[in-house]
């Protein structure tokens, strides 16, 4: 699966995960889309994984986290 597949199949579930997540749907936007910048520049990588999803779902998290800390 390339990127630009991962992304328009996918997209809408990520940001419902990053909305609950945060409770904050423009958070949620800025998360995602940080998240996703990073997860293009290293997609061979996270496509060879069984779940890539679940790795950006993991990356959102700890993005999240990221921000709440600052």
């Amino acid at each position: 699966m390339t990127f630009e597949e991962f992304a328009a199949t996918r997209l809408p579930g990520v940001l419902r995960f990053a909305g609950v997540l945060t409770a904050d749907r423009a958070l949620a936007e800025d998360v995602v889309q940080e998240v996703l910048i990073r997860a293009h520049a290293r997609w061979d990588r996270i496509s060879a994984m069984n779940r890539p999803e679940l790795y950006v779902r993991k990356m959102i998290v700890n993005e999240f986290l990221s921000w709440r800390q600052r």
